[in-house]
């Protein structure tokens, strides 16, 4: 009754059987695991002998309602019940056996017994696949003279040189395609072959519909995963599909117990063909916790800690110790491999990942067979960036992943294309997966993957005479999809004799994947310009847009296919009318200004795009790194050429702001030379525009002399303009900070706090261009002006060494965070007798004259300076935490951050002045007399000798300094720089001053 009992509640039916066997398959491994030296031998051969059992059942499906076959499972299901018994009474031998923490076989039950028990099994397996085998033959006796029949019937429409098969069956057909004079050149492995595909019920194995849709939700020691409601409720969108599962499976891991054990129950509902079927599951995992030592290892693995051959030799003497290792899996579920496969993803050493996962696989037995679905997209195919994801495709392939091991994969839970597509700018990624599919479908094991046909597989292996085969047999249907919607259409995209081929047997050339993508899409993302043209001259619609309302143009823009973009639009103007082809213009020229920070990629085609434009004032675009809406073409312009392209165009928009209340000349500054800052000039551009924020666009231009570089010169060119055309360089917000009780002008941007940071963008303007200013200044508009200049930098140095806090908004620029306005007005309180000081101390100086004040600036930053590098040199004597510490009390692992600080300089800011002020000398022989170069060229020395001898820097060190900076540029360095000069004139002029004369 017990057996009965038994079958019922595992379902009547070949699936319920199948399923049945599979879980004992596994039974039978993890008791084989347990020990391999006692009864090994036995539970092998069982383990084939269940195998077999299941192929042997598996075409029995095709047959299930015959007679004799309902009645041969009935019978064999009830024999294999009493197998089913003994495997769980083994199975509860050995979980007793982990209980205790026992490690042999030998102290719970003597081997004889066991081997008794597997014996007995093998006996009633070997019987049930007696009986089973006699069934089928009866039925085979039965049907296959039928079907030779009909074969023969449709014999003389054989291809190739392939057997004729029944009509009904030819999708299923294998084609060997054999190599010829005509195919050598077109066929890639003319070896290959394009695998039968068997279908399974959806009771055992899913297929790829919507149906099977899962999501999860997950804590470090617990997973959900489940069927959503809208699912449950959906149509089925497959009509090949069987059953509809859904299904319930909670994970919970008890190591913060103390428990090493994971709990794992599920509930699994299945209706289909006329029968319904509820699988409750219960199972228990032994479990290691997150920060065990093979999962420490991988982990400091991963962040640099630990190298290749360290982490071997560790892993080497864990499986000395423990030979099970190769089962350890996490409370997250996860194992070593997995773990490995997450490491490449920080370290793109793909030599090193290699090597490392050869060694799990051959040294310590470590098996990618068993990996499921998830791994295939978690860890494999949600790769993009520097790291291509079909490396390690190949490696899982290699080393025995099995893509149809595991359910067939669901649309709904693929990673989708703005992950590969949309972020990753290279163009050798695989953005449609078109040569994933194809290592899949090439391995043995990856026939039918996610719905492939035999004619997708054809196309994937880029097999000309097997297409021709396939597309000429009247049964093969036009438009099939796969997982993702896609036809072979779609993937025969890099090739146009496949294209033409597949046209020839009427696929549709405007078919949509399940991204809404169609094959122009796919041949334009993929700059495979004859196959355009093709679809294009073919009726393809170009105006088609995907779910996410992005055209072909975006599709070819997003991958710099520039030359096929205007192709393209020179192919339809013609054929279209005027506004769409405005709209194209329009789509490709958002793309080019999306990639504006990428000029060498870009700049090639943004003029011939403009000048396809019939009104360039009233394009407006969004800016996606500045978050600024409102943008015209002048604010994405790269060089004097391409403005003037826009000025024959007709744009009048020079002063026109966007969101932000920047005009275009704000977005310019870190390409800005002379000649396109003149001709913005000419066209009447406003320098004294003011943005949103209170900052004029002078302060915008000033804050780009924080990078060196050789745009330096062309900054300060831009600025003596500026100075020059009557700029306002007393313009200022509604700051209430004591630094600057009138509001920041544009002096606030220079460093007086000799902040210092490992991050070039956070670093401020450093102090010594703030005399270059002044100096500028008195030049161009008078002593009075540039003594209001230094003021303003005397009031904000004093500030900062008598302690006040600052609350200005430009210190934002390159502070750490931002200051919160609602707190100025109680700390201006606290700080009032502060305050009242630095005025004081302000009202004393009044009377001084303009070096005076100059000096006096420069003693109060050399005791600012000694107060910052005091401070440093404190905080570099505390120990240093490491950058990973192992939390084994929570069970995890815990980061630290610290920020990255430099020692505050000040060789190397003078280094870089005087290189900018040698070469800019150099450079204004040809542009002014001799006598105006020399004086400008005084000035600046002797300010930069008496801030030398303030700072107590020796002549060597600043030498040594300017040959440093000379050797590093962040980037190409000015064409015309003679390094060797600009040492040996600066090493010249303070021998002259010192003998009273300048060279």
């Amino acid at each position: 009754m017990a057996e009965v009992v038994g079958v019922v509640s595992a379902g009547i039916g070949v699936a319920a059987f199948i399923v049945q066997i599979t879980g004992n398959i596994s039974r039978l491994k993890e008791i084989r695991d347990y020990n391999q030296h006692k009864a090994g031998d036995e539970i092998e051969f069982l383990v084939r002998r269940l195998v077999f059992l299941q192929n042997v059942l598996v075409p029995l499906q095709s047959y299930e309602g015959h007679p004799v076959v309902d009645i041969a499972i009935r019978n064999c299901q009830l024999e294999y019940s009493r197998v089913d018994a003994i495997f769980q009474r083994v199975a509860e031998t050995i979980s007793r056996a982990q209980a205790e923490r026992s490690k042999k076989w030998k102290t719970l039950v003597k081997p004889p017994e066991i081997k008794k028990d597997l014996n007995i099994a093998k006996e009633r397996i070997t019987g049930v696949i007696a009986d089973l085998t006699c069934s089928f033959i009866l039925v085979l006796h039965q049907t296959v003279p039928s079907q030779i029949a009909a074969t023969e019937t449709h014999s003389s429409g054989r291809i190739t040189e392939t057997e004729s098969v029944d009509e009904g069956e030819q999708s299923n057909v294998i084609v060997v395609t054999k190599p010829t004079e005509s195919n050598l050149g077109t066929t890639t492995d003319i070896t290959k072959t394009i695998h039968p595909i068997r279908r399974q019920s959806c009771s055992v194995k899913h297929c790829h519909c919507s149906c099977h849709t899962t999501e999860s939700s997950s804590g470090r020691f617990w997973g959900f995963q489940y069927t959503p409601f809208s699912t449950i409720w959906r149509y089925c969108d497959n009509a090949q599909c069987s059953a509809r599962r859904y299904r319930w499976n909670l994970r919970i891991a008890l190591t913060q117990y103390g428990i090493p054990l994971t709990v794992i129950t599920g509930l699994e509902l299945i209706s289909g063909e006329g029968k319904y079927s509820l699988r409750p599951a219960l199972s228990v995992q032994r479990t290691v916790r997150y920060t065990s030592p093979g999962f420490e290892t991988l982990r400091c693995f991963r962040h640099g800690l630990l190298e290749l051959q360290d982490v071997k030799k560790r892993f080497l003497e864990l499986y000395r110790a423990d030979p099970s290792l190769k089962n350890h899996v996490n409370p997250a579920g996860g194992d070593y491999v997995q773990e490995l496969f997450s490491v490449i993803g920080y370290r793109y050493d793909m030599r090193a990942f290699l090597q490392l996962l050869d060694f799990f696989i051959s040294e310590l037995g470590m098996s990618l067979e068993n990996q499921g679905l998830n791994f295939l997209m978690e860890y494999i195919l949600c790769r993009y960036g520097p790291l291509d994801r079909e490396p390690l495709l190949d490696a899982a392939l290699k080393h025995g992943f099995d893509p149809d091991g595991a359910d067939s994969p669901v649309f709904e839970n693929w990673p989708g294309l703005s992950l590969h597509y949309f972020r990753a700018f290279s163009k050798t990624n695989d953005i449609f997966y078109i040569r994933s599919l194809a290592r899949i479908a090439n391995n043995d094991t990856g026939a039918g993957f996610g719905g492939l046909t035999p004619l997708h597989q054809a196309v994937l292996q880029r097999s000309v005479q097997t297409v021709l085969s396939l597309v000429s047999r009247p049964t093969t249907a036009a438009n099939e999809k796969n997982f993702l919607g896609q036809t072979p259409l779609h993937l025969a995209a890099p090739s146009l004799e496949l294209i033409s081929i597949l046209y020839e047997g009427c696929h549709d050339v405007d078919v949509q994947d399940k991204w809404g993508a169609t094959p122009l899409m796919y041949a334009g993302a993929l700059g495979n310009t004859e196959v355009v043209q093709f679809l294009i001259a073919h009726g393809a619609n170009i105006s088609i847009t995907d779910s996410e309302g992005k055209s072909f143009f975006v599709y070819a823009s997003r991958r710099k296919r520039w030359d096929l973009v205007l192709d393209t639009l020179e192919t339809i103007r013609p054929h279209c009318s005027p506004e769409e082809f405005q709209h194209h213009v329009y789509t490709s020229l958002a793309e080019v200004v999306r990639l504006f920070h990428y000029p060498k990629e870009t700049r090639a085609h943004f003029i011939s795009l403009v000048e396809l434009c019939d009104n360039v004032d009233n394009v407006l675009f969004y800016n996606d790194i500045t978050r600024t809406e409102n943008n015209n073409l002048l604010h994405y312009v790269f060089n004097r050429e391409e403005a003037e392209a826009l000025v024959r165009c007709g744009f009048t928009g020079f002063n026109q702001p966007n969101s932000a209340g920047q005009t275009p000349i704000f977005s310019l500054v870190e390409y800005l030379d002379t000649r396109l800052f003149q001709l913005l000039l000419d066209r009447g551009t406003n320098v004294n525009h003011v943005d949103s924020r209170g900052q004029p666009f002078l302060l915008h231009l000033m804050a780009d002399l924080k990078n060196f570089g050789s745009n330096r010169w062309n900054v300060m060119e831009c600025i003596n303009i500026c100075v020059s055309e009557k700029a306002d360089i007393f313009s200022s917000g509604n700051c209430e900070c004591p630094c600057s009780p009138e509001g920041c002008c544009v002096s606030s941007i220079f460093d007086v706090f000799f902040r210092e940071s490992a991050f070039s963008s956070r670093c401020p303007v450093p102090f010594v261009w703030g005399f270059e200013f002044l100096s500028v200044v008195e030049e161009r508009r008078g002593l009075e002006e540039s003594r209001k200049v230094l003021s303003s930098l005397l009031r904000a140095t004093w500030t900062q060494k008598i302690g006040i806090t600052h609350v200005c908004c430009h210190k934002r620029a390159y502070t750490f965070s931002a200051f919160v306005r609602d707190d100025s007005s109680e700390i201006l309180d606290e700080e009032e007798e502060l305050i009242e000081d630095l005025n004081n101390k302000m009202c004393t100086w009044t009377s001084d004259s303009f070096e005076t004040l100059r000096t006096k600036w420069m003693i109060l930053l050399r005791t600012v300076f000694d107060d910052r590098l005091k401070a440093f040199e404190e905080s570099s004597n505390r120990v240093s935490r490491p950058c990973i510490k192992v939390d084994y009390e929570s069970d995890t692992f815990v980061y630290h951050y610290d920020e990255v600080g430099l020692a505050p300089s000040l060789l190397t800011p003078i280094a870089e002045y005087v290189i900018w002020m040698e070469h800019e000398y150099a450079r204004r022989k040809t542009r002014t007399t001799n006598r105006e170069r020399k004086a400008w060229y005084v000035k600046r020395l002797l300010w930069i000798m008496e801030l030398m001898q303030v700072m107590n820097l020796d002549r060597d060190g600043v030498v040594s300094a300017i040959q440093r900076r000379l050797d590093f540029w962040e980037d190409k360095p000015p064409e015309d720089l003679d390094r060797k000069r600009v040492i040996g004139h600066f090493m010249d002029s303070l021998r002259a001053v010192d003998s009273n004369g300048v060279k």
